[in-house]
C-alpha cells in the first residue's frame, strides 16, 4: 500500500429525494466582483513562462514512465492563472485530464477529516481535548487515553498501519471501520502521547471512527453533507468514482512502461486517504475555508495552528518565497497529489498526478515560487544505472549519523524530533536496488543510477558510497535537495 505520509524523508517539501418539488426561491444575488488576478505580488506571466518547462523537464530522457502525467491548476481569486494537462488520464481511451477530472488525492483527505472534527466541535458535540475513550468507549489498549488533538497533530504515538507489511494482503478487501481499527488498536504506543511527532495514518482512521460515532452518519455521508455540498464540490466524494465520466486511472512503472496501478479498496484508506476530487473542486474548497461556509473563524484558526514539526490539523505550515503558506501532499496507489495555499495572496496550487512514482511535491513548490517571480531551475534527472549485486552486498548494513551530519540537518532548521528520526539508517537489498529505512521513518526504495549511486526519484533521496578496494562500505552520504548527511557503518 502506498498511502504516503505528508513528509517524505527529512525535509518538508487527499450526495435529496429525486422527485420532490423544489420550493419557490428568490433569484440568487449577483456575487461580488472578484479582484483582478495579478495583485498581491502574484506574477501570472512568470508562472506561465517558468512552470511548463520545469514540468516538462521532469524525467529527462528516461522516457514516458518517468515523466509527470496529470493536471496542474494555479488559481488566484478563483480564476485560473495556469491550467494544463500533461500526459493522459486514461491511457486506453487516449484521454487527457481536465480541471474536472477526478483523481485520488490520498492524504490530502486529512484536511477534510480535520475540518469535520472541528465542525463537530463548533456544534458542541465534542472537544479536541476529549480522549478516544470518550467517544469510542470500547477502544482497547493505551490508545484509548490519547486525545483528539494528538490524533490530529500526529503526536498520539499510534503505530502507522499503512507501514505494516500485513496491510498489503488486505488492501483489496472491503473493511468496515471496526475491522480497520482492529489492525492496530491492540498494539502498544510508539512513544508517550504528546512527546513527539510521527506521521500516522492510524490516528486519522480513529478520527474517522469518532466522526461516525458522534455524527451518527457514515464518514462518507458526513463529509458529503457537511463539507462537500456546502462548498459546491459536486465531483468530490469518499469513493473511487467507478464508472463515472472524466475519471483518471492510476499507473505505476513496469520497467520503461506504464501499467495500471495495483488495485486498492478505499475503505482501507478511509479517513486518512479515501477522497477523490478535482482541480476545480479543490479551488472551491479553498474559497469555502476562506470564509464561514464550513467553519467559524475560531475553528479555522485551530486548523492552521502548528503543534510540532510544522504540522497543524491536517495541514503543514511553511514559509515559501517569503510567504506564509499551508499545504499537504498525498500518495496512494497510482496517484500523487500536492495541494498548496498562499492565503494572503488568495492563491491555490493543485497538482494531481496519476503515476505513483512521479513526485508531485516539487511541482507544487515550484508553482508557488514561480507565481511570486522566481526563476526555476529545471529538475535534474538521473540516468538509470546497472544493478551490481556485488556492490549491493558490500553496502548492506546499519549506519549511524556523524556529528557533521547532525550539524548539517540542524543548520537547515530541522527540529530535534526530526533529527532523532534519522539517527541511524538500515540499508538492505531489494529486488531492484536498495531499501533504506531511517530509524524513525518509513523505508525508501532506491534504484541504481549512472555514477554508482542509488536514487529515489519520488523523494529526491540519493545514497552514495565511498568504496574501499575490498570489503564492506564503511560510510555513506545521504543527499536530498540541499542536504548532505554523512553516516558511518555501525553494523
Amino acid at each position: 500500500m502506498t498511502l504516503a505520509s505528508s513528509r517524505r524523508l527529512l525535509l518538508p517539501l487527499v450526495l435529496s429525494a429525486c422527485c420532490a418539488r423544489p420550493a419557490a426561491q428568490k433569484p440568487a444575488p449577483e456575487p461580488p466582483a472578484l479582484p483582478a488576478v495579478g495583485d498581491l505580488g502574484v506574477q501570472p506571466a512568470n508562472l506561465d513562462a517558468q512552470l511548463t518547462p520545469y514540468i516538462e523537464a521532469i524525467g529527462g530522457d528516461r522516457g514516458e514512465a518517468s515523466r509527470f502525467h496529470g493536471y496542474v491548476l494555479v488559481a488566484q481569486h478563483d480564476q485560473p492563472i495556469y491550467a494544463r494537462a500533461f500526459g493522459l488520464a486514461d491511457r486506453a481511451a487516449s484521454r487527457a485530464a481536465t480541471a474536472d477530472t477526478t483523481f485520488r488525492i490520498g492524504s490530502v483527505t486529512k484536511q477534510f477529516t480535520a475540518a469535520a472534527i472541528l465542525k463537530l466541535e463548533a456544534a458542541g458535540k465534542l472537544s479536541v481535548n476529549d480522549t478516544v475513550a470518550t467517544h469510542l468507549p470500547s477502544y482497547p489498549g493505551p490508545g484509548k487515553d490519547v486525545t483528539i488533538h494528538q490524533l490530529l497533530t500526529h503526536t498520539a504515538g499510534l503505530p502507522n498501519y499503512t507501514a505494516m507489511p500485513a496491510i498489503e494482503a488486505k488492501k483489496n478487501a472491503r473493511l468496515s471501520t471496526a475491522e480497520l481499527l482492529a489492525l492496530f488498536q491492540d498494539l502498544p504506543l510508539e512513544f508517550a502521547p504528546g512527546s513527539r511527532f510521527a506521521y500516522s495514518n492510524s490516528g486519522y482512521a480513529v478520527l474517522g471512527a469518532i466522526i461516525e460515532r458522534v455524527s451518527g452518519k457514515r464518514y462518507a455521508a458526513y463529509l458529503r453533507d457537511e463539507l462537500f455540498a456546502p462548498a459546491g464540490m459536486t465531483r468530490t466524494a469518499v469513493d473511487d468514482a467507478v464508472g463515472a465520466p472524466d475519471r483518471a486511472l492510476g499507473y505505476k512503472r513496469a520497467g520503461e512502461a506504464l501499467v495500471e496501478a495495483d488495485p486498492i479498496d478505499l475503505s482501507v484508506a478511509f479517513a486518512a486517504g479515501a477522497v477523490r476530487s478535482t482541480a476545480n473542486d479543490l479551488v472551491r474548497w479553498h474559497r469555502a475555508l476562506a470564509g464561514d461556509t464550513i467553519l467559524p473563524a475560531t475553528a479555522r484558526e485551530k486548523l492552521y495552528r502548528v503543534e510540532r514539526d510544522g504540522y497543524a490539523y491536517g495541514w503543514v505550515v511553511q514559509e515559501v518565497a517569503g510567504r506564509h503558506t499551508v499545504w499537504h501532499n498525498g500518495g496512494i496507489d497510482g496517484f500523487r497529489t500536492m495541494y498548496w495555499l498562499v492565503p494572503d495572496a488568495d492563491l491555490v496550487v493543485v497538482v494531481l498526478g496519476n503515476v505513483e512514482e512521479v513526485n508531485a511535491d516539487p511541482i507544487g513548490k515550484a508553482a508557488v515560487e514561480a507565481a511570486f517571480g522566481a526563476t526555476l531551475e529545471p529538475p535534474v534527472s538521473r540516468k538509470q544505472g546497472t544493478l551490481d549485486p556485488a556492490i549491493v552486498a558490500r553496502v548492506v548494513g546499519t549506519y549511524a549519523i556523524t556529528d557533521e551530519g547532525i550539524a548539517a540537518v540542524k543548520q537547515l532548521g530541522a527540529p530535534q524530533e526530526l533529527v532523532d528520526s534519522i539517527m541511524t539508517i538500515e540499508v538492505t537489498a531489494s529486488s531492484d536496488g536498495l531499501s533504506m529505512k531511517p530509524n524513525g521513518q518509513d523505508a525508501v526504495n532506491l534504484t541504481p543510477v549512472e555514477g554508482g549511486a542509488f536514487f529515489d526519484e519520488a523523494s529526491g533521496v540519493e545514497l552514495s558510497f565511498e568504496l574501499p578496494s575490498a570489503g564492506p562500505v564503511t560510510g555513506v552520504t545521504l543527499s536530498q535537495g540541499p542536504l548532505r548527511i554523512r553516516y558511518s557503518r555501525r553494523l
